[in-house]
């Protein structure tokens, strides 16, 4: 076997590990994650010194001196704030983490969008089957009959937390429509089509607000931003909207009366606006990290100390995470790099005439809104670097035309 194939074998092996969350997997059965972060590593570090091409691009760079920027600043502070926090370690072993990590993927996919075109479509596949999988699990009760994960509101497959699902199930969403265009035989097709509905349906027993505020913004820039109004995307949505107000009452009457008053209580948005209870709480947890943040706007508190606000783990918000843990500028060079990376990927999706990834990403960063470390997730930071290699890899024109 060649050099080649024993990197991209590897390579793909990497891709299903995280795709397929094998960590959640095992967690799931035997109660515990140990044993797969040390292959994670072993395979980061195998690709990273075994890439035939080690050179970064411009917008990868940016990145990696953020995430050094983060690092650093970060710890400056810790020694001004003398504050440690409980999840300090953690953070910092966590930003280190992500940085091997992206660099060994973006690599990675630089070396297999090279020598082989097919690399998207097999992360498509992989992603759909992680929902796939889950769903199966749920709807065999094995995920309730294990008990390491709590099954009793929403639909976590074998992902920790529901709000992971959600947004898997929505990448899986976006990848059927990546791979709907590629097929024209009507029997694919087709069953892409059946394998869409179990993917909307596992985001709606997920049931994450703030990816459900992502879908209905993507479906809004899909419709009357990249194809431009028409008679096809405005009987498209009636349609939709039909479909919807037959379907949803049905879905709501069939699950459990946990989920129901979720749902209940997110639909008060509409009547209310945004309040503390149907934000889940988020508004007052804003408030609270607002109260740290001030400690020390510009330089941060420390990394880690974001996470002392008590009740559910941290702050919830990845940006304000990041402007607690390291300060303002460290925020402020964040949100230009992803302004950057998002004003590429919408020239890209322009003259490719296709959106996948940049949706992938407007999706992570929606979600950062309402999650703390979705920027560490391994499976974000998979998409992160597979959006910096494609970009790496195409020569985009000069001109942008819709």
């Amino acid at each position: 076997m060649s050099k080649q194939k024993i990197y991209s074998l590897f390579f793909k092996l990497l891709l299903s590990i995280i795709l397929l969350n094998l960590n959640g997997l095992l967690y799931l059965f035997i109660g515990t994650t140990g044993i797969i972060s040390p292959l994670i590593l072993f395979l980061s570090v195998y690709l990273i010194t075994n890439s035939d091409d080690r050179t970064f691009s411009k917008l990868f760079t940016g990145y990696f001196l953020y995430i050094l920027i983060y690092l650093v600043v970060g710890l400056i502070s810790l020694i001004v704030s003398l504050q440690v926090g409980a999840n300090t370690l953690s953070t910092i072993a966590d930003i280190i983490k992500t940085l091997i990590f992206v660099s060994a993927l973006y690599l990675g996919y630089k070396q297999e969008l090279k020598y082989n075109s097919s690399i998207i479509n097999f992360t498509c596949w992989v992603i759909i089957i992680s929902v796939l999988l889950s769903f199966g699990l749920d709807y065999i009760n094995i995920a309730a009959i294990q008990g390491n994960y709590r099954t009793e509101m929403r639909m976590s497959g074998f992902f920790a937390n529901p709000n992971e699902l959600a947004a898997q199930a929505l990448f899986a969403i976006l990848s059927v429509q990546f791979l709907y265009k590629q097929y024209i035989n009507k029997l694919y097709r087709l069953i892409l089509f059946i394998i869409l509905l179990i993917c909307a349906y596992s985001m709606f027993m997920a049931f994450s607000r703030s990816i459900f505020l992502a879908f209905f913004i993507l479906l809004f820039l899909q419709l009357f931003v990249y194809r431009g109004i028409s008679m096809k995307s405005t009987f498209f949505v009636v349609c939709s909207i039909l479909l919807l107000s037959i379907v949803l009452p049905i879905l709501y009457e069939s699950v459990n009366v946990n989920l129901q008053k979720r749902i209940d209580t997110s639909l008060e948005i509409f009547d209310v606006g945004l309040s503390d209870r149907n934000t889940g709480g988020r508004l007052n947890l804003i408030n609270e990290a607002f109260v740290y943040i001030y400690e020390n706007p510009f330089l941060g508190i420390g990394i880690g100390n974001m996470q002392r606000i008590e009740g559910v783990g941290g702050v919830h918000n990845a940006y304000l995470a990041v402007w607690g843990n390291a300060g303002f500028f460290v925020l402020l060079y964040f949100l230009f790099f992803l302004a950057i990376l998002l004003k590429k990927l919408h020239k890209y999706s322009i003259e490719k005439r296709n959106t996948f990834i940049l949706f992938l990403i407007l999706t992570i960063c929606i979600n950062g809104l309402s999650k703390a470390g979705v920027f560490e997730f391994k499976i974000n930071n998979l998409v992160l670097a597979l959006s910096l290699a494609v970009l790496a890899s195409s020569n985009l024109k000069g001109k942008s035309h819709a």
